[in-house]
């Protein structure tokens, strides 16, 4: 390979082998130029990381082997090196970034690398700030590296290399735990690395970030560099050949448009959340999370890095207790304890999970060694592919040979549930199948599987249903820390731009604020007012006391006739102040119900004008967390707060007002004692307060380890009677934390004790008893002058910290607010002004060059796609997974707005005509049957609720539903759900049919309508179906290409554009995709007949 002017790396007929071990890389020849970036591809074990290590000194070095040939580096032999010369003209980023951490912060970790290379103080500050900055990390600088997240972990680890500038970079595998957009984002910072003249190396599986970046690629199999191939290239290799390289897909795979989970349990349910959140401390992760998953299906958790996709999946392992929330596993809540025993748990890094010499033991390890136990363990082996490595210790395996054998190992413990974190990470194409076949075995042996994942291909390939865990908004900062990882100009004012970011944010969530209020500030004001007169009349009974005081001292006191009116008026101001604050908390509970109906009646407004589409991204559980939970979340800031905070500022003002009147200089010396506490307190308290924090922190986290250890491995450790030993770590791990928390109480306690004791109301009283001697003795007071100051000043500190303690909810009130905020922020779906009606005729509907996109920068899931669809026709549209054809049909009923380009029903753009008008024109049959928990009778009439009981019946019957509804007690006015009426997929779903007909709409979209539905319903479902398509406008999603031969016209889909149209017949003699769609259906269909025959 020829380079530009100055190679920075060259390999010159490299080969090396481990000790022990047969040769890993052969007279492997290669440079990387400045500016350049080279990618290492190929099958797992094909020698890509041996070849990073060869480069950054590590092969040869820490781990021991033979080697020959020359590695040049900056024009320099690497073998006249020293190591550190190496490491600063090489920067490294591994596979698992946690190997590589010597710091328990991010900063520590990039200076750690800087130190180790000499550099002094300043400089090592300037290059440590300097790659925080660049990769936009500032918000990580606080949390332990040991409580990011794998993604963040893996940011953090760039910076680290990136800290003293190397020449090249050496990346293994860098994407391997992040998600979509911050792989994405990963590729745009090696872009403008690579466009400041850096030289990048990269062993990777996941190519697509890549593309824009690689100047080259190099596949890597048998420990030989086989073949150089251009970006180009690689975008035209056939997937035949692409797959026999092991490389997984060049282009971005978009998520596939799984449905989501079903809220609430049915038929086949296992594993159930309910209203799921987990904290760590006072910071939330996520809350709310409801959903069900289904024996056989296989459900896939995603989510940005950060959003709690680990802290999810180590819950539904019983390794974490949710702050609240149920997980029930068949029917039940269970326990952690429980969980453990019955959900199969599988890390990101199963190499930890193994603990015997061999393959086969490690599957036999968790049940009776008999012999119907020895041959279920030799059938799965099999069935997986690890029949050969039966005698291979676990460690020697490669990455997708250890996650089947840790789904074996999950299948043999016949447990109902198995829960895999991330288990393509680092594979390539051929193991990520793999793993999806040995997934699929433990769908057909009847398990619920849960995968939390980024791995698109690897969803498109296995997975069943999504749920995308969506991070808590206001923790966003702390809880993922960046989105994205561009890099910026070093001079930016980042920490300024934050503050003036934060700014807005609060200025936009009090005008939020304002407005949900706005029907009810008036009586707000009014119960605030209420709330201060009670506090002034509060006041007046001690002013009474003091002035009869004053008067007695003076020899002055007043007659009992005089004293009467007095006592009366302090009696009667007392029950006032009591009234008062009590009607003034009444008032602000009535402004409370009137903001809850008005906050509902605009988020209701809003939902209504929400496009679908919004609705089907999300879980119903954040619809209900912002009408529910988040209004009630804000109860205290209108029905307490106003009265109380009122309350709390004026209690001790009004008594200092007071005094100021009686003696400002007694009363300047009353705030500074007070003031002179306070802050000699706080300096104690805050001593070493950061590194006791950082003790603490890593104390709680080490903890946390040694729980997880011993909860993982419990079963082993009892085995093989290691209590004591595995149990060491534990007890010094509850000792260290115990250490840090006794160090802080006795830093803390001490000053507390003081602040405490010296504003308490008795030595108030005795401090305030000294000064009115020395004022008297200067001639400064009489001693009735100081009686207000012995009266009023004890209760005056006591008023202060009642305004500070009081503050606590504005946390919880502030993350409500902020996701109210996110939801209103929603954008609406556009009203024509003047809405045009459909004509009477029978409608077609017009694709012209539509495109579209789910976010700004995501890829295309429709390109340019154009289609006719005559009035009265069938239109199927089929093709791959994520081909976009669930896309096509939502852009029917305006689920979402083309990005660019026209939907038109009847010649109408879908955009002028009215939700309303649009709505009753397209009935939609979705995949997944919805129906509420009300009568049969209410469900099929939501279509149309003016229709008879007659219309009622008689769209059952054409749905083939009526004879089932008749057999329930009640009939159709049986309510569905309860004990009484319970339907199976397929019955509901002829429900839902009943509704389209009852309907009558002249355009209807079926979205994989008999996916889930056994034989004999299915059979029910497309006779139902032909009634309701009859004479009307359909469109078809189907994967059966059986189901939709005799569709008019059928689109065939592939990565969103249109690749063929015509009649079933038109496409199999094209011989294009849907012809190889169709045969390898039917080869299918037959092997599975003649598999029937054979039994």
């Amino acid at each position: 390979m020829s380079g530009p002017r100055r190679e920075v790396l060259s390999l010159r007929d490299v080969s090396f082998a481990y000790k022990g071990a047969s040769r890993t890389v052969d007279d492997v020849s290669l440079c990387v130029a400045a500016g350049e970036c080279v990618v290492l591809c190929g099958p797992s074990g094909g020698g890509k990381t041996t070849i990073i290590r060869l480069v950054n000194g590590l092969a040869g070095g820490y781990f021991s082997g033979d080697g020959r040939g020359e590695v040049v580096l900056a024009g320099h032999p690497a073998k006249g090196l020293a190591q550190w010369e190496r490491a600063e003209l090489v920067g490294s980023v591994f596979q698992d970034p946690s190997t590589q951490f010597f710091s328990s912060q991010l900063a520590g970790e990039i200076a750690f690398t800087c130190e180790n290379l000499g550099y002094d103080h300043d400089r090592v500050v300037e290059l440590t700030d300097g790659a925080i900055e660049e990769l936009s990390l500032d918000p990580l600088r606080g949390m332990p590296n040991d409580s990011l997240s794998s993604g963040q972990k893996q940011k953090v680890a760039i910076a680290s290399a990136l800290g003293p500038h190397p020449a090249l970079m050496a990346l293994d595998e860098p994407s391997s735990n992040l998600d979509v957009a911050a792989a994405d984002a990963l590729g745009r910072t090696l872009r403008q690395l690579k466009e400041r003249g850096m030289a990048i190396l990269v062993a990777e599986h996941r190519l697509a970030y890549l593309m824009d970046v690689a100047d080259c690629f190099l596949l890597v199999r048998g420990g030989r560099v086989e073949r150089e191939v251009t970006r180009e290239e690689m975008l035209a290799l056939p997937d035949e050949t692409r797959l026999s390289w092991g490389l997984r897909d060049v282009r971005k795979t978009m998520r596939p448009q799984l449905p989501a989970p079903s809220a609430s349990p049915g038929r086949g349910a296992v594993l159930e959340l309910r209203d799921l959140g987990v904290s760590f401390g006072s910071r939330q992760v996520f809350r709310n999370v409801s959903l069900v998953a289904s024996a056989g299906k296989i459900l896939a958790v995603t989510g940005a890095n950060g959003a709690g996709k680990t802290s999810l999946a180590r819950v539904l392992a019983g390794l974490a207790r949710p702050s609240h929330g149920t997980v029930l596993v068949g029917g039940r809540a269970r326990r952690p304890l429980e969980l453990r025993r019955m959900v199969w748990y599988s890390p990101n890094d199963v190499k930890a999970e193994f603990f015997t010499p061999s393959v086969q033991e490690e599957v036999m390890l968790l049940v009776a060694h008999d012999e119907p136990h020895r041959e279920r363990a030799r059938r799965l082996l099999r069935e997986l592919g690890l029949w050969e490595l039966r005698e291979r210790h676990p460690m020697t395996l490669s990455g997708g040979q250890r996650q089947r054998l840790s789904i074996a190992c999950g299948l043999m413990s016949e447990r109902p549930v198995l829960v895999l974190d991330e288990p393509t990470s680092g594979l390539d194409a051929i193991s990520m199948r793999e793993v999806s076949r040995a997934l699929q075995l433990a769908c057909d042996e009847g398990r619920c599987v849960v995968v939390v994942t980024h791995d698109n291909e690897f969803m498109q390939s296995c997975c069943t249903h999504a749920y995308q865990l969506r991070p808590m908004e206001g923790a966003t900062m702390h809880e993922r820390g960046t989105e994205g990882m561009e890099t910026r100009g070093r001079g930016e004012p980042a920490p300024g731009k934050e503050r003036a970011g934060r700014r807005q944010k609060n200025a936009r969530l009090w005008a939020l604020y304002l407005r949900l209020t706005k029907p009810v500030h008036r009586t707000i004001v009014i119960g605030m007012v209420m709330s201060a007169l009670s506090v002034v009349a509060g006041v007046v009974p001690y002013l009474v006391a003091i002035s009869i005081a004053q008067a007695a001292l003076r020899g002055t006191l007043p007659e009992p006739s005089s004293l009467a009116p007095m006592v009366a008026t302090a009696v009667v101001c007392a029950t006032l102040d009591r009234i008062l604050f009590g009607g003034g908390t009444g008032v602000c509970h009535k402004a409370d119900a009137g903001f809850r109906v008005n906050a509902r009646h605009i988020l209701l407004d809003h939902f209504s004008s929400l496009p679908l589409g919004w609705f089907g991204e999300r879980s119903s559980s954040e619809v209900k967390q912002a009408v529910s939970d988040d209004v009630l979340g804000l109860h205290q800031t209108i029905g307490h707060a106003p009265t109380e905070v009122v309350r709390a500022l004026l209690s001790p003002l009004v008594p200092l007002v007071v005094l100021f009147v009686a003696d400002w200089r007694m009363a300047l010396v009353l705030l500074a004692y007070v003031a002179f506490f306070v802050m000699v307190s706080m300096a104690f308290m805050m001593r070493d307060f950061e590194t006791l924090s950082v003790r603490y922190g890593e104390a709680n986290v080490e903890l946390s380890s040694a729980v997880v250890e011993i909860a993982e491995g419990i079963e082993v450790v009892k085995t093989f009677g290691s209590a004591k030993r595995v149990g060491s770590r534990y007890r010094d791990a509850v000792e260290r934390l115990c250490d840090v928390t006794f160090e802080w109480t006795k830093l803390t306690a001490g000053p507390f004790s003081l602040l405490g004791g010296f504003i308490s109301p008795g030595m108030m009283l005795a401090f305030l008893g000294l000064a009115s001697s020395l004022f008297i003795g200067w001639g400064w007071l009489d001693f009735s002058g100081c009686v207000p100051f012995l009266v009023l000043g004890p209760s005056i500190p006591i008023g202060m910290l009642t305004v500070t303690s009081g503050m606590g909810f504005l946390r919880t009130a502030g993350q409500n607010l902020e996701h109210l905020d996110a939801v209103l922020s929603a954008e609406r779906l556009a009203e024509a002004a003047e809405p045009r009606e459909l004509p009477l005729d029978p409608i077609g509907l017009r694709f012209d060059e539509v495109c579209f996109r789910y976010a700004p920068d995501a890829p295309l899931a429709l390109d340019r796609v154009s289609a006719c669809i005559e009035p009265g026709s069938v239109c199927a549209l089929v093709g791959d997974s994520g081909s976009g054809k669930t896309t096509f049909a939502r852009l029917v009923p305006r689920f979402w707005d083309p990005t660019s380009g026209d939907v038109s029903l009847g010649g109408v753009d879908l955009r002028e005509l009215s939700s309303q008008t649009l709505l009753s024109k397209v009935a939609i049959v979705f995949q997944e049957s919805m129906l509420l928990s009300i009568s049969l009778r209410d469900n099929i009439r939501l279509a149309r609720p003016d229709a008879t009981d007659e219309e009622v019946v008689e769209a059952a019957k054409a749905a083939q539903v009526h004879e089932r509804i008749m057999e329930f007690p009640e009939g159709y006015d049986s309510v569905f759900g309860s004990a009484d009426c319970e339907l199976s997929g397929g019955e509901a779903q002829r429900v839902a049919i009943a509704r389209a007909i009852l309907q009558d709409a002249p355009v209807l979209v079926l979205d994989e309508a008999t996916a889930h539905a056994d034989p004999e319903n299915e059979t029910a479902i497309q006779a139902a179906l032909s009634r309701l398509s009859a004479g009307r406008t359909t469109i078809v999603i189907a994967h059966r290409l059986n189901t939709v031969a005799g569709a008019d016209r059928t689109l065939v889909l592939g990565d969103g554009r249109v690749i063929e149209e015509g009649t079933h017949r038109e496409l199999l003699e094209a011989g294009g995709r849907y012809a190889e769609l169709w045969e390898t259906q039917q080869v299918s269909l037959f092997a599975g007949d003649d598999t029937e025959e054979t039994r």
